[in-house]
């Protein structure tokens, strides 16, 4: 369904203003299911075809779920999974046929790169002044970019030098002074809320008219093309590029028996040591071999996987003899799917002792995408699928794991968990005082169990205090916060603090 110039002009203005009443001076809650429920009618109104896409199916199932889980958690990770996946709708509604979800949102990016271009398109295509107008907003576009640029080194400096931060607050602080003086009922912050909204509706009814991801991604085949050369020695019919690419082979099959070898011997080694005789007598320092160990073993995993990619990238695929090459690259990828068995053991032994913490969670679903990827790393050198197939297919998986992550209520999860079975010996007090604020039910109700007495870095006092602290602003925010903030896990909180007040 195409809308007219001027219906588009009222949802792009409309949507800016929409948005900043549903999230200025909210928290996430009821507003984010009602604004991306808005996003979703509008690109389904304006592109109805797009329901045929595989793609666009599961990520509204994606917007769906992850809607629901910001609903009823309320928790950091399914709020970015949410805008995830609002981003990667976006970037099938302008180009429905990409296959790849990174290309997904490159095509969103384009899209809000060319939004200027796309706005004038729409409303002056066709008047006299148009060409003027036109590059005029290439000279914007050239200006944009620079500005860009400097705002990632200014975060960057900002974020690592705390003497900058400080001249830099303190000169934000001046120019907000100014503009209040300036605009006294509007914000500088509220305006830029405001173009925010503006440039997310903006996305969906002004689409950019070049379709640059969907030509680059169609040149790009999930299975390897055998490149032929001609024979240019005569007697020998043997061309440079085979001498060339049987000593490459020579090499691979070299490496690969090698580094098999190497990766017995440190799997036998860890599935002796770590997964059936491990045993923390406390003096060793579990942190230095779960952490530094789990990281270099990562490291080895993923520099395998890259040595395999680029071996099987071309027509060594294609070699008669290359079976040899082919098993010692599956033994690697079956070593590989231990070794990442080894990291999680590791892992499990450090979770068992000291309880759950967001990284050591992390962890254990990257390890989960990286097994995904051996097996389509399998997959790729036994099929002779390119490199773009792996991509695109574990590009997919990862969304779908974000997905499954995003489904549990985490920070509930490591309190009641690290409550019931860490000792409170090895119990991190600070960083469970330090989780959101749905946990501070929990929390008060096992006081007994916590070492409340102990010094809180956070707030430079006891933990007793600072959890006090904490309770007393989450009740007087109740007050500050309307409907459209509503959460269940927040209204099961104060209801909690209601019933013990009482």
């Amino acid at each position: 369904m195409e809308l007219h110039h001027i219906t588009k002009l009222v949802i792009f203005i409309g949507g800016g203003f929409l948005f900043n009443f549903l999230f200025w001076d909210e928290m996430i809650g009821v507003n984010l299911l009602l604004f991306s429920g808005l996003i979703v009618g509008l690109g389904i109104l304006t592109r109805p075809e797009i329901i045929k896409s595989r793609g666009v199916l599961v990520c509204l199932g994606g917007i769906a779920l992850t809607g629901i889980m910001v609903l009823f958690h309320h928790s950091f990770v399914s709020g970015f999974v949410h805008l995830l996946s609002i981003f990667v709708f976006l970037g099938l509604l302008c180009e429905p046929d990409i296959r790849a979800v990174y290309h997904a949102l490159a095509a969103n990016l384009l899209n809000a790169f060319d939004l200027p271009k796309s706005i004038a398109y729409e409303l002056f295509h066709g008047h006299k002044n148009y060409d003027k107008l036109r590059k005029r907003l290439r000279l914007i576009k050239l200006i944009v970019i620079p500005i860009g640029i400097f705002w990632i080194f200014y975060l960057i400096f900002y974020a690592s030098n705390p003497v900058f931060k400080k001249y830099s607050d303190a000169i934000w602080n001046s120019i907000g002074e100014v503009l209040t003086s300036i605009f006294e009922d509007i914000s500088f912050p509220w305006l830029v809320s405001l173009l925010f909204g503006m440039v997310i509706t903006g996305l969906i009814v002004f689409r950019s008219k070049r379709n640059s991801v969907v030509v680059y991604e169609n040149r790009l085949s999930d299975d390897i093309q055998r490149k032929r050369t001609k024979r240019e020695h005569i007697y020998t019919f043997r061309t440079p590029n085979m001498i060339s690419l049987k000593n490459e082979f020579k090499s691979a099959l070299f490496l690969t028996a090698s580094i098999n070898a190497l990766l017995l011997i440190a799997n036998v080694i860890d599935i002796n040591w770590i997964w059936f005789n491990f045993e923390y007598d406390g003096i060793m320092n579990l942190s230095q071999l779960v952490h530094e160990g789990t990281y270099l073993l990562i490291l080895s995993i993923l520099l395998s996987m890259g040595i395999l990619l680029y071996f099987f990238r071309k027509n060594i695929n294609f070699l008669h003899n290359n079976i040899w090459l082919r098993r010692f690259a599956n033994i690697w990828i079956l070593q590989n799917t231990i070794l990442v068995i080894s990291v999680v053991v590791r892992n499990y032994h450090y979770m068992h002792h000291f309880g759950l913490a967001y990284k050591r969670i992390g962890v254990m679903f990257f390890l989960t995408a990286v097994i995904v990827g051996l097996i389509t790393l399998y997959i790729k050198i036994n099929k002779a699928k390119t490199t773009f197939y792996l991509l695109r297919v574990n590009s997919w998986a990862v969304y779908g794991l974000l997905l499954i992550l995003s489904s549990v209520n985490w920070d509930v999860v490591i309190v009641k968990h690290n409550i019931k079975y860490t000792s409170e010996r090895n119990m991190d007090v600070e960083f469970l005082l330090s989780l959101s604020d749905k946990t501070l039910p929990i929390l008060h109700e096992n006081q007994d169990k916590l070492n409340l007495n102990g010094y809180n870095a956070y707030s430079s006092s006891s933990n007793v205090m600072y959890l006090d602290r904490r309770i007393r602003a989450f009740k007087k925010d109740k007050k500050h916060f309307s409907w459209k903030s509503w959460n269940y896990q927040d209204a099961k909180a104060f209801a909690y603090f209601d019933s013990v007040d009482d």
